[in-house]
């Protein structure tokens, strides 16, 4: 239950008022380099960590550590938790699949919305070199066309003779 506790206790999905008395939790962590949050028996670590910190749950979060903490570890070390404690944990357990699914909808409209942008300012751009005639830039594109293989293209005529 530990691990899983501590994912959930320093899940950045949840806020410091719905963890409540549980912020008061010690956790036990050590700072790589990088700014990552390790478990200080974390394989991931690696040698240039800082020295063990033990603080609250609530203080871990408040320094910004939870958002950076380490994929395989979970970030922190928590010591065996209470029955009650341990029941406060699988309430809050039980939000976040909802709330990854919206973090999950979130990303994946950003995303989207990116991609719209992106696409409206290539056509925004070159609006804009055909209003301010950028005959270089059009010059360059012309060129660059020219250097393509020709399409090879079938053609069938018929020619009609009329006789007077």
């Amino acid at each position: 239950m530990n691990e899983n506790a501590a994912d959930i206790l320093l899940s950045p999905l949840l806020t410091l008022e719905e963890i409540g008395s549980l912020a008061e939790i010690p956790v036990t962590y050590e700072i790589k380099q990088n700014g990552r949050s390790h478990n200080p028996s974390c394989r991931q670590r690696g040698k240039r960590t800082t020295e063990q910190v033990t603080t609250s749950v609530r203080e871990f979060r408040v320094q910004g550590h939870h958002e950076r903490a380490c994929r395989t570890c979970g970030g922190g070390d928590l010591p065996e938790l209470t029955h009650e404690q341990e029941a406060g944990v699988r309430r809050l357990a039980l939000l976040l699949p909802e709330r990854e699914e919206t973090a999950r909808r979130e990303r994946e409209a950003q995303r989207a919305a990116a991609t719209r942008v992106q696409a409206a300012e290539a056509i925004d751009q070159r609006a804009r070199e055909v209003l301010h005639g950028w005959d270089s830039r059009l010059a360059h594109e012309r060129r660059h066309l020219q250097g393509r293989p020709a399409r090879v293209l079938t053609a069938t005529t018929v020619t009609i003779q009329v006789i007077a």
